[in-house]
This record gives structure tokens, C-alpha cells and sequence, in this order.
């Protein structure tokens, strides 16, 4: 995987989709210790709000976003780019459905499907857009699981499919950056339930 350094993003602009609970706001607030301002973008803002309440080398910003809306993701990035040009986008925000296949309905596979896949791609969109106007060599994380690219006995319905989407994804922006001679990265995390600091941070940062 290539990364790099924390140290050249300090004072830079990063984004973090489902930023109010869990990994989210955990990268949210320790980006923002290490002197990455940060954007945290999620339903529940009130959340946000707290954490921009910390004493922190970075700023955190809230700002409402449900990511499954085009028009509600057009506004929001037209709010950050008001901050500053975008170095770093994270994409967290997910959903998960626990119940078996069989017992799913129509609606929550949709829903599971617009965050882990259409939010992803409505965020990826904008930001390749953005960085590249503003001929930015910035990186996209996007945030999955093991699920993603093992099969497990678990009942969690359309979530693993909604995760291999995400890796097959991520390898398709891959190369598409590569056609258009991008200077964005693209890197792609498996995520288990574990000590959040380490597992993430040490993996897209040398820290």
C-alpha cells in the first residue's frame, strides 16, 4: 500500500463520512490532534459538534450530510471547499443489516446499498473532481471490512455483497485514476471490530 507521512497533511483539509460515532469519529478526533483539519460530515451533527469542542492542534468542523443524497453531498462539498482545497477523503460511513438473506426485505437492502455503495461513489465522485481542479496529490481512503473480501458465517444479510462492491470499486477508481494521470491515491482498508487508533492510523499513515 502506498502511503504517506501524516507530517505533509498537517494544516491540509481532510473529510470523514460517518463521522459521528465508532471509527469515524475516532479518526475525526485524532486526525484533528495530529494538526489535520477536519471535516466530519454525518446525519447526527450533534455529535460532530462535540468532538469540534476538543482541544485540538486541528480544527473539526460539522456539517450535515446524508450521503445517500446527490443534492445534500453537492451542498456539502460546496460548503468545504469554502475551507480550503480537500487532501484527504475517508470513507467510513456505513450501514449493516443484521438478519439472514432470506429474511431481508426490499428497503433494507436498499438502504444497506445506498451508504456502502452509492454514498461512496457520490463521495468519491466529487472529491476526484475537486482534488483534480485544484491539482491536488490528496488520497481517498475508503474504509471496508473483512467481509469484503472473505466469505464468513454470519447473518448480516446484503452487508458482505455491499462490501465486495466496495473493493471491486475501489480497484475500478483505481484505474481510472491511472488513465486520466491522477496524483490522488487510492487506498482500500480491511477493517475488523479492534483497537480503532492503531489498526487505521498505522495503516494509512507512518506514525
Amino acid at each position: 500500500m502506498d502511503v504517506s507521512s501524516i507530517n505533509q497533511y498537517i494544516g491540509k483539509l481532510a473529510v470523514i463520512t460517518g463521522a459521528s460515532a465508532g471509527i469515524g469519529a475516532a479518526l475525526t478526533t485524532n486526525l484533528a490532534r495530529r494538526g489535520i483539519n477536519v471535516v466530519g460530515l454525518a446525519r447526527r451533527i450533534e455529535k460532530v459538534q462535540e468532538l469540534a469542542k476538543e482541544n485540538t492542534k486541528g480544527k473539526i468542523y460539522a456539517i450535515k450530510c446524508d450521503i445517500t443524497n446527490e443534492q445534500d453531498v453537492i451542498r456539502a462539498f460546496q460548503e468545504i471547499e469554502k475551507l480550503g482545497p480537500i487532501h484527504i477523503l475517508i470513507n467510513n460511513a456505513g450501514k449493516i443489516a443484521n438478519t439472514t438473506l432470506y429474511n431481508g426485505n426490499v428497503d433494507e437492502w436498499k438502504k444497506v446499498l445506498d451508504v456502502n455503495v452509492i454514498g461512496t461513489c457520490l463521495l468519491s465522485r466529487e472529491v476526484v473532481r475537486t482534488m483534480t481542479e485544484n491539482n491536488v496529490a490528496g488520497q481517498i481512503i475508503n474504509i471496508n471490512s473483512i467481509l469484503g473480501h472473505f466469505k464468513y458465517d454470519t447473518p448480516l444479510n446484503i452487508y458482505p455483497a455491499s462490501k465486495f462492491a466496495l473493493t471491486s470499486l475501489t480497484e475500478t477508481l483505481r484505474l481510472e485514476l491511472i488513465g486520466i494521470d491522477s496524483k490522488i491515491k487510492l487506498t482500500v482498508l480491511k477493517i475488523i471490530y479492534n483497537n480503532i487508533f492503531r489498526c487505521i492510523l498505522s495503516n494509512i499513515f507512518r506514525v
